[in-house]
């Protein structure tokens, strides 16, 4: 899961120093680690998105036919007049 800094910090297990705002990856276990120091709450769980989906799309207007021959579209029944 994805988590944002809240107040800078190092990792006592990795070492790694965090900045405040910085986004990490992390697993629910380590951030409720993180977050019962005696320095309060460092990391805030960040909401869960949804795998990255394509944005649903408006119905595209359908496609003309072309004329294989003149390559421009081919005509849609013409009306008559009389």
């Amino acid at each position: 899961m994805k988590a944002k800094v809240l107040k800078r910090f190092r990792d006592k297990h990795t070492k790694e120093r965090y900045a405040e705002g910085q986004e990490i990856e992390l697993n629910e276990e380590r951030l409720n680690d993180i977050n019962s120091t005696s320095h309060g709450v460092l990391v805030e769980k960040l909401e869960d998105e949804p795998e990255k989906e394509e944005p649903e799309k408006e119905e595209e207007p359908e496609e003309k036919e072309v004329s294989k021959d003149t390559k421009k579209p081919a005509p849609k029944g013409r009306k008559k007049s009389s």
